[in-house]
């Protein structure tokens, strides 16, 4: 049960920070010099992280 409610969470996170970077993406065309802007891009590499643990996991859980 902890399992799978942890796993959503990681989900809903990877979730979010995409939607995040798509954000900043979308800034970047305006404001391409921007502090924010990039350190949004600085957390992809961060996600993809994330995203292949949560594929991790789940191959794991599966075998």
């Amino acid at each position: 049960m902890l399992n799978r409610f942890a796993t959503k969470w990681i989900n809903i996170f990877a979730f979010a920070l995409m939607l995040l970077i798509l954000i900043s993406v979308w800034m970047n065309w305006f404001l391409p010099l921007s502090f924010i802007g990039r350190s949004l891009i600085s957390l992809e590499a961060f996600v993809i992280i994330i995203v292949l643990i949560d594929l991790a996991l789940k191959k794991s859980k599966h075998n």
